[in-house]
């Protein structure tokens, strides 16, 4: 996927440099005027950001010089708004600048560069609510879904900024503020739809270890979407000794070993890779099958009452007692042939 000329609020190259310095000029004129002029704007910084390293990329001349000073004068600003370094926002906005500097640039379609340019402004949008107002609200559906839409381009051609950038964990917060306002229902089921396909969109890889990594770093997400289905489903209901139901000591082991497998290897990938194999084979579990109860969980945890959540928690609950009984048939016939060798070598 290329890029688009005629998405919104593109910047041509023959008016890119004029434009980036109307952005500092404005700035610079007004910034110790009006307080609500000494916050950034994260939409138009990264905007300006990936149209220069794109253009820079392609041989173009760009005002350095224009966009240094651009950076310089409102990268301390963020610290107005709340916002620490570690913040996806600042991260989008540092990064943009510096792919700049580099002449590299952190994206090449106009779907994932809309993507990153959304996020860091509905990011700021909603610090600033939170240092003005104490509390955070976001009701813009088109929006929503424009940057759902546009996400599924970056977590397939970038998925290290999709991951670097938190955006699975910030989006689905978005839905849940979205969801929590008035709508009509078929916007409801629009944007529950997105969700849903961003979440099963997979990379575009083309090293064989990336599709394995990305499947290997997957298991594990997956283990512990289950679990927290599965521990909010009994903390929110009068399930009798829930600290031991079978599916909550079954999801917890599998996922703790998981990452324990993945701190321990992580430098070692055939290791990591022969040690995931093992314990999906000591835990009988599948990759496809783990994926489709982790969709399930997500999409259930939006209404845990319904009954395609207390179907799927009975569903979870018999694999793992099935996976229990197994394993305990295994070790009492195990135990019986210990027996049976002890009782002939005595005789």
């Amino acid at each position: 996927m290329q890029y688009d000329n005629n998405f919104k609020d593109n910047i041509p190259y023959n008016l890119f440099n004029f434009s980036a310095k109307n952005v500092l000029n404005w700035i610079n004129d007004n910034r110790e005027k009006y307080d609500w002029a000494k916050d950034p704007n994260a939409y138009e910084m990264t905007n300006l950001f990936l149209f220069a390293s794109k253009y820079r990329n392609e041989g173009e001349m760009i005002d350095i010089s224009c966009i240094k000073d651009l950076w310089n004068v409102r990268k301390d600003d963020f610290q107005e708004c709340d916002i620490s370094e570690n913040s996806f926002v600042y991260k989008i906005v540092q990064d943009a600048y510096q792919s700049v500097i580099n002449g590299e640039p952190l994206v090449t379609d106009s779907d994932s560069h809309d993507a990153l340019r959304k996020m860091a402004g509905i990011g700021l949008n909603l610090y600033q609510q939170k240092r003005d107002n104490g509390q955070i609200i976001y009701n813009n559906p088109q929006e929503l879904m424009e940057l759902l839409s546009h996400s599924k381009s970056l977590k397939k051609s970038h998925p290290d900024l999709f991951q670097k950038y938190s955006f699975q964990v910030n989006i689905d917060k978005l839905c849940e503020l979205q969801l929590s306002q008035e709508l009509p229902e078929e916007i409801k089921d629009a944007i529950t739809e997105q969700q849903s396909q961003l979440l099963e969109a997979m990379p575009d890889l083309d090293l064989t270890f990336g599709r394995e990594d990305y499947s290997l770093e997957k298991l594990l997400e997956d283990s512990e979407q289950i679990f927290e289905f599965i521990h909010k489903t009994e903390r929110n209901t009068d399930t009798k000794n829930k600290q031991n139901s079978p599916a909550a000591n079954y999801y917890y082991s599998l996922n703790f070993e998981l990452s324990h497998a993945k701190l321990d290897n992580k430098d070692l990938r055939n290791n990591l890779e022969k040690a995931i194999d093992s314990i999906c084979k000591k835990y009988a579990v599948k990759f496809d099958s783990l994926l489709s109860f982790s969709k399930q969980s997500r999409e259930c945890l939006t209404n845990i009452n319904s009954q395609e959540a207390k179907d799927l928690y009975e569903k979870l609950q018999n694999g793992a007692i099935e996976y229990f009984t197994d394993r305990k048939d295994k070790e009492t016939l195990e135990s019986q042939k210990n027996d049976d060798s002890r009782y002939t070598d005595q005789k």
